[in-house]
């Protein structure tokens, strides 16, 4: 809560105010993929574990100021995934700045270094009610991010228990326990980490109101999704 407050004084913060008084909360890319696939059923989920790549690491390590792999070890920690879910073989549900709902590229899919597990489905359970039930149990994590507080694993954690599809065994492979890691990681690397995620949070929002269209795909083929990073 302390972190949210002071990075609400700053640019990224500030930026995030605006957008939220002024725009809906999910972006609209997700709210038109939603309204053109909200009455399909959920047949599969598949979650995706993948190691952070270097970018990422490099990043976190900029953010601590060259510190990254020593907080690491100090925490116990080897590694960290990014995680994600691909939804009836051939959607992409995830939280990188923001939620995100669409297309899966091949990529995605066969990803060489992620590990899978499948989640069983018993229920039925259309795209919309699952969206809404994940939405209802997170409140308003599901709309915002943190990478060390309120990450991809998260709300991958928040969606499942919201549709009643957790198992320990399954959350067991996707969520880790960070919170020795939390707190070896210094307040203002804290900081400047949700000052950035709030910054692109808030440009992705505004760049989606104006470009995306019906079903959530991009105007133009070379879109900010190719260039996206994830931290968590």
């Amino acid at each position: 809560m302390e972190d949210e407050r002071v990075s609400n004084h700053f640019l990224g913060g500030v930026l995030k105010r605006i957008t939220d008084w002024f725009l809906p909360k999910l972006p609209k890319a997700f709210r038109k993929f939603l309204e053109a696939h909200k009455n399909e059923k959920l047949e599969s989920l598949v979650i995706y574990r993948a190691p952070l790549d270097h970018v990422s690491n490099g990043f976190l390590n900029l953010l601590t100021a060259g510190d990254w792999n020593a907080i690491k070890a100090k925490s116990s920690i080897d590694q960290l995934f990014h995680v994600y879910a691909i939804i009836n073989d051939k959607y992409i549900y995830e939280k990188t700045a923001l939620p995100q709902f669409k297309m899966a590229t091949h990529n995605d899919i066969y990803r060489e270094e992620a590990d899978n597990v499948t989640v069983p489905i018993h229920h039925s359970i259309t795209l919309g009610q699952f969206c809404d039930r994940a939405a209802l149990k997170m409140g308003d994590k599901f709309f915002s991010y943190d990478g060390f507080t309120n990450n991809c694993q998260d709300f991958l954690l928040g969606s499942l228990q919201g549709n009643h599809l957790q198992r320990p065994d399954i959350v067991s492979f996707f969520k880790q326990d960070i919170k020795k890691l939390v707190e070896n990681v210094p307040e203002w690397s804290r900081y400047l980490g949700k000052e950035t995620t709030d910054l692109a949070g808030a440009g992705e929002r505004i760049y989606s109101e104006i470009v995306d269209k019906h079903g959530g795909v991009r105007r133009r083929t070379h879109n900010m999704e190719h260039g996206r990073r994830h931290w968590m």
